[in-house]
């Protein structure tokens, strides 16, 4: 069942700067802007407010995702960093990971994201052909990182995206594509008591397609420049 959504917006000017930045993310009054080798908290009249840094070794950041209050940030080098941003000054919520070293044949890092709460982070990176076939999820708590690999009918497959429910932090879904111009979405559930992850349902979607956000049961998902918000999913704790 869809439910088809009809939305008049207001749009208004509230601010504006110059920076020279190669990726930027708004957060409740402040705009995070990564510029070179540092990322840059601002006003929305440009106002440096706080800079986030990488050291030297670890490289330049290159991804940035906000989950709720967590900012999450990855670098050239293979190195990621949270911060909590719900207050007015940036804080590590976590000590840095590198992850080259649970990534066969690491080159760079594809996507990141964090989880509501900052527990998990999931991320791909490309195998040696360029593929993104392994959806990859560090626990933050047992500082381990796990790996969901597609197999079976999605072994000549590749990841689209993934995105983490804004409210239960253990769940997640991917949107998987084939070279047969199908595409599926993959909800997985991430157990607080076990090491596997638990694919909880799969379902088709059409190829023009995109996922961008997901709520339990519904999700949403990008069709040709319209958005509809879907019940789909059903989760069930053990």
């Amino acid at each position: 069942m869809k439910l088809n959504l009809t939305v008049q917006f207001q749009i208004g000017k509230t601010g504006s700067f110059e920076c020279s930045c190669s990726l930027s993310l708004l957060h409740k009054t402040a705009c995070f802007c990564i510029e070179r080798s540092v990322i840059q908290m601002r006003s929305f009249q440009g106002t440096i407010l706080s800079t986030l840094s990488f050291m030297d070794v670890e490289g330049y950041p290159t991804l940035l995702s906000i989950s709720a209050n967590i900012l999450c940030a990855a670098s050239i080098n293979g190195y990621v960093k949270l911060w909590d941003i719900s207050q007015s000054d940036p804080k590590l919520h976590v000590g840095t990971k590198h992850i080259v070293a649970d990534v066969p044949n690491f080159v760079q890092l594809h996507s990141i994201k964090s989880n509501v709460d900052g527990s998990c982070v999931s991320f791909t990176a490309p195998d040696q052909t360029g593929v993104l076939n392994v959806l990859y999820i560090w626990r933050i708590a047992a500082n381990s990182i796990e790996r969901f690999a597609l197999e079976q009918e999605f072994q000549d497959g590749w990841i689209d995206a993934h995105c983490w429910d804004d409210d239960e932090p253990r769940f997640i879904v991917c949107q998987i594509s084939t070279d047969v111009h199908a595409t599926s979405l993959i909800s997985i559930f991430i157990p607080t008591d076990s090491e596997n992850l638990l694919v909880q349902d799969t379902v088709s979607i059409q190829p023009h397609q995109s996922l961008i956000a997901v709520n339990i049961p519904k999700l949403t998902v990008l069709v040709q420049s319209v958005i509809h918000s879907a019940f789909v999913f059903s989760c069930t704790q053990t």
